[in-house]
């Protein structure tokens, strides 16, 4: 019994979200490393205002933002609303000189030019679409790809939100949470797959991070983690958890990076944000470019 115990232990740690790539001795980071910064800011830092909410953005220092839910505070999955344009408009005036692209509920901040911005999954069937409304575009944009330049290199950035399958509101002992998972999953599938082919054909060094809406239990992300390279390996964390729901005790790891070859991860960090800002922890992440 006890060696069955053991076997399934083994079987089952690569899903248990267990780090033990916490234990190794990680270089120093060298001072050329890009800084990136992730987070899902949970409907645009709803519970505080917005002059606090720009300074701690502002106040990271990164390199490129990539940032998910640029969505109204009273906005959910079944009925999404857009900032409204004063606030869009301040994204550009806070940061002034930068280079911006929003896409549905996606904005990816970058000091360096942005290239190209090839759309990715579901959303390349927008492209003789340029009318197309916000929620068209909500509901196809789940992988924003911009195309940097980083000195004479070329890196890919896909800010990535995968769509939530589960209701949090509906009780797992009733069958219209099944149903909604059922109804939610062709959705994700769409764009795992389109963020897979876009990968897949892509001869660019890359970084994919943002909010997967997926744990290490689940299938979902193991594509992924079979063909990328997972940021956490350099983390200090023993147990990476970036997403909570407060009075529960419910505690996953639902954001991610990945990196492909010839961009390497120096170090890789979730932090919490300010009480009230998110549900999220933001994902630091420094990273070198030709290694």
């Amino acid at each position: 019994m006890l060696g069955v115990c053991a076997a399934s232990l083994t079987l089952g740690l690569p899903w248990s979200g267990v780090n033990f790539y916490a234990l190794d001795d990680h270089p120093a980071v060298p001072a050329s490393a890009l800084r990136i910064m992730s987070w899902n800011t949970e409907s645009w830092g709803k519970d505080t205002t917005p002059n606090r909410f720009y300074s701690y953005l502002r106040a990271q220092d990164a390199d490129v933002y990539l940032l998910q839910e640029v969505i109204r505070s009273d906005a959910d999955d079944a009925n999404p609303r857009a900032v409204p344009d004063a606030d869009i408009t301040r994204i550009y005036r806070e940061f002034r000189g930068w280079n911006i692209v929003v896409r549905g509920e996606l904005v990816t901040i970058s000091r360096f030019p942005i290239v190209s911005r090839p759309a990715v999954g579901p959303d390349r069937a927008l492209s003789n679409q340029p009318n197309a409304d916000w929620r068209t575009v909500f509901l196809a944009c789940k992988a924003l790809r911009t195309d940097l330049l980083v000195g004479r290199s070329v890196l890919s950035v896909y800010n990535v939100h995968i769509p939530v399958q589960v209701d949090m509101r509906r009780s797992p002992f009733t069958p219209g949470f099944y149903r909604t998972l059922r109804d939610r999953n062709p959705a994700r599938q769409e764009q795992y797959h389109g963020l897979l082919a876009d990968l897949t054909a892509n001869r660019n060094p890359a970084l994919i991070a943002g909010d997967f809406n997926t744990s290490p239990a689940m299938g979902d992300i193991e594509p992924l983690r079979e063909r990328l390279n997972d940021a956490s390996r350099v983390s200090d964390s023993f147990y990476p958890i970036s997403w909570n729901q407060l009075g529960s005790l419910r505690l996953w790891r639902l954001d991610w990076a990945f990196t492909t070859q010839g961009l390497k991860v120096d170090r890789y960090a979730l932090k919490p944000a300010p009480h009230g800002y998110s549900d999220h922890r933001a994902q630091f992440i420094r990273a070198s470019l030709g290694s």
